[in-house]
């Protein structure tokens, strides 16, 4: 269903404990997390999780790009299952946001007050293929520092982020003759399977490095939203007017990445137009379909991109990361503005 922000139920936190991964495709390069709590419970097991890795210590700057995926969700908590997709090894935390459309209560009958909420969009950037990092201009590693927001939030803010094709004109690359496109047709630019990390999140604006998983050169852009439970009364005015909806892709097969099969596609509709596009967030889980789930070791680490986001909808792109085949299903959440907002 569609509802508004108000009328939500939303929980966030960060889980701040390094945990150290090895280089991709070694023994170590996985972990599982959890199970991790929501206090308090949601009303129902309709939840959505959407989580990321994220530079929360100090003490470890230099973040390897981790995939995640939400598991065993249910209204008391989840598991996260966290893959490295890097070449090189280091230590990652994670930052998560979860949210149901159906409101918690308080004890006089009252809905729970949501978070305050931020959201925006950072501007495509060019990642050269995996692997790729002496090539300059581009490289497999991008970083748009010092993202503001638009009015000073706790420091506690929770920040999550979602890559996207957001304002991906060819004719702009062709002038900058850096050619991310696709080889067979080249008016087509390749929107390539990049993983974000969260970093430097203060009161003021947080940074975002990105790491490009994939085995093309491509062009990546990236949503993002804040989520601060701590400033009350909320201080964005457009929180009141902001809608919400969530859903499941259910899972789909994937085989190795870098061979066919290693993306697929799902076209989600929404259940009630938006005023303009909302910002889209995505993160892999272990939803098989029928209420059952996918068994831990076939449920490989996907990348997921928000492409084409219209006030009606979206194509969700989802890429393997991963050095197995296996399955992968997708959480998602869209938050935008209905008549009114902004």
């Amino acid at each position: 269903m569609s509802t508004k922000a108000m009328n939500a139920s939303f929980r966030m936190g960060t889980i701040a404990d390094p945990e150290f991964f090895f280089a991709d495709c070694a023994q170590g390069d996985t972990h599982l997390l959890g199970p991790i709590p929501f206090t308090p419970p949601f009303p129902d097991d309709n939840v959505r999780v959407i989580a990321l890795a994220s530079a929360v210590s100090s003490a470890f700057p230099a973040v390897p790009a981790i995939v995640c995926i939400a598991e065993q969700v249910d209204r008391n908590g989840f598991r996260l299952k966290a893959r490295n997709s890097d070449l090189g090894t280091g230590f990652s935390n994670f930052n998560w946001m979860a949210v149901s459309e159906v409101p918690t209560l308080n004890a006089d009958g009252s809905p729970l007050p949501p978070p305050d909420i931020r959201l925006g969009a950072v501007q495509p950037r060019l990642f050269f293929q995996d692997g790729v990092v002496t090539q300059p201009p581009g490289l497999d590693w991008q970083l748009w520092a010092g993202v503001p927001f638009s009015n000073p939030m706790s420091s506690g803010t929770v920040v999550v982020a979602t890559a996207n094709n957001l304002n991906l004109s060819p004719f702009y690359w062709l002038l900058q003759d850096t050619s991310p496109f696709d080889s067979n047709n080249p008016l087509v630019y390749h929107n390539s399977a990049v993983v974000g990390i969260i970093q430097s999140p203060s009161a003021t604006g947080f940074s975002l490095a990105a790491r490009n998983s994939d085995t093309a050169r491509g062009i990546c852009a990236f949503y993002w939203a804040a989520f601060d439970a701590a400033v009350k009364p909320i201080v964005d005015p457009t929180v009141p007017d902001m809608v919400i909806d969530t859903g499941i892709a259910e899972a789909r097969s994937f085989a190795v990445s870098n061979t066919q099969g290693d993306w697929n596609w799902w076209e989600i509709f929404f259940r009630k137009p938006f005023l303009t596009p909302p910002v889209v967030l995505v993160t892999a889980n272990d939803q098989l379909g029928g209420g059952q789930l996918i068994p831990t070791k076939a449920n490989i680490a996907a990348v997921g991109i928000a492409q084409n986001v219209t006030p009606y909808g979206f194509r969700l792109a989802g890429r393997s990361s991963d050095c197995a085949a296996g399955q992968a299903g997708f959480y998602w959440v869209a938050i935008g503005c209905s008549l009114g907002c902004g």
